[in-house]
Formats: structure tokens, C-alpha cells, sequence
């Protein structure tokens, strides 16, 4: 019997920017996303490609600056109810309700 194919509307790229290189696929930043999984992944690395990494940037401060603050509440809340499945203990450090400056950020 074939396997039934997952139809989804969520598309769930990730883009990576590096100084003038950019990375744009379905890769997490991990040695199994990059190394161990079979993942896509398009390199942005050629002066051909400066176009599409200014906006890559220009997307990246979008999001940025539309995203919510991370805070305890909202962990709290998260932990809550993930329960037992996904345990966050440890997973955000002591800088949460902040969010990094340009300065921090290397850009």
C-alpha cells in the first residue's frame, strides 16, 4: 500500500544570513539540518546574488521588528501546555524579555 502523502498549506523555510552570504532552504542550523537529515538548501554566496541578500536582510528586519518580545509569561504558558512532550527546562537562558540590539546582533 503507498504511503498516503501530507498535504499542508505551512510552509516552514528558514533563511540564515552570514555578512554576504545567505543560506535559504529547510535546514535547521543543527549538524542533523545540515549534515545528517536530506534537506534542500540554497547557498547565496556570488556577487550574482547581492539582490537577493539585501532582501533576504530587508525580510529579516521585517520579521524582526513584528515579533513579540519573548517572556517568562509566555514560557510559563508554553511549558504549561506542552506538558511532558517537549520539555523547555534549560532551553532559554536568563535574557529573556529582552531583545538583542543591532550592536549584539553583529549588524
Amino acid at each position: 500500500m503507498p504511503h498516503p502523502k501530507r498535504r499542508t498549506e505551512r510552509f516552514h523555510a528558514k533563511f540564515y544570513l552570514f555578512d554576504d552570504t545567505a543560506m535559504v532552504g529547510s535546514a535547521n542550523l543543527t549538524y542533523n539540518g545540515l549534515i545528517a537529515n536530506r534537506e534542500g538548501v540554497v547557498c547565496l554566496d556570488r556577487q550574482a546574488d547581492a539582490e537577493a541578500i539585501t532582501e533576504l536582510k530587508a525580510l529579516f528586519a521585517e520579521l524582526w521588528e513584528g515579533a513579540d518580545v519573548l517572556t517568562r509569561d509566555i514560557v510559563e504558558t508554553s511549558e504549561g501546555s506542552l506538558g511532558s512532550k517537549r520539555p523547555m527546562n534549560g532551553a532559554i537562558d536568563t535574557q529573556v524579555g529582552t531583545r538583542p540590539t543591532a550592536s549584539r546582533c553583529g549588524g
